[in-house]
């Protein structure tokens, strides 16, 4: 049977895979992500690396794979049916980050791509 992705289950691997307040690591690995940029703790990582893969399994072929930066992060608000699973871009922009993470999708290129912007400096509003 087909499932959406569960957005419990990608906060609890969320929120253990990343570094806590005080945690002392020497080595972490740091993901930008479109909203956010999150710090994970690299065993834990590698933990979840399993139950990471089988949620980017109900994902599009275009969040993994696509070339286009600006529809990646908006296609995971999708699973592979088009069901719309979350309204919510924050759960997405965190099975993204996990996605970057244990290098299941590339990263998208950077924020002014996805923005259109001509610099990846925002000019303030006029």
């Amino acid at each position: 049977m087909f499932s959406v992705p569960n957005f419990e289950q990608i906060e609890a691997i969320f929120d253990d895979c990343k570094l806590k307040k005080g945690e002392i690591v020497g080595n972490y690995l740091k993901v930008e992500g479109v909203i956010t940029i999150t710090l994970f703790n690299p065993d834990r990582l590698q933990k979840h690396t399993t139950e990471i893969k089988t949620i980017m399994d109900h994902l599009p072929d275009d969040f993994k794979n696509s070339s286009d930066n600006s529809w990646k992060f908006l296609n995971a608000l999708n699973d592979q049916k088009s069901f719309q699973w979350t309204i919510y871009h924050q759960r997405a922009e965190k099975i993204y980050q996990l996605g970057v993470a244990i290098k299941e999708i590339e990263p998208i290129s950077s924020i002014s791509k996805v923005l259109g912007l001509k610099s990846n400096k925002l000019s303030p509003a006029v």
